[in-house]
């Protein structure tokens, strides 16, 4: 025996009894700050994500024709942590110690990009970087490990055929 859905009358009949409508309201309220506040959140996040790259394109403008300074390019990633723009910033310093022949440095930021940024689609980038710092350093062992990670892990063309051809030159 099949047993029938209840008709409109029955749902308004339930809904008519004082505690069964301030259930509904109870629940309905719920419902509705759930979607506020996720959608509050979600604006919250994606003016982060404005004001970041905003920020990092007023870097990079102020330096237009020259290489934008590490400081500044770090200051953003700093002060906007967790988003895109600061990623790029922080790989954009990191390559700027590079070219200013602050081995260490650049060592450093590109450490921290793989840390921070483990997931980020520039990873590639910043180990094969990684891998140049120490191999500058002449640290040959430690760079053939580190251009052989990106070489094996990595299946970015920019990223691995260089690092192939890094370990064909360090052995």
């Amino acid at each position: 025996m099949q047993t029938q859905p209840p008709d409109i009358y029955t749902v308004l009949g339930w809904l008519d009894d004082k505690k069964n409508r301030q259930k509904v309201i109870t629940v309905v309220t719920l419902i509705i700050l759930a979607g506020v506040l996720y959608f509050y959140f979600d604006w919250r996040r994606t003016q982060g994500q404005i004001s970041a790259g905003e920020a990092l394109s007023s870097v990079l403008m102020a330096h237009s024709g020259t290489n934008a300074t590490a400081s500044a390019l770090l200051k953003v990633a700093d002060e906007h942590a967790g988003t895109e723009a600061a990623a790029r910033a922080l790989l954009a310093a990191a390559s700027q110690q590079f070219i200013d022949g602050k081995m260490s440095d650049a060592q450093a930021s590109f450490t921290r990009f793989t840390t921070d940024y483990s997931d980020s689609p520039l990873l590639a980038q910043a180990k094969y970087g990684l891998a140049v710092c120490i191999e500058s350093q002449g640290k040959t062992a430690d760079a053939i490990t580190a251009y052989g990670e990106v070489a094996n892990r990595f299946s970015d063309e920019n990223t691995r055929m260089p690092a192939r051809l890094a370990l064909g030159r360090l052995y």
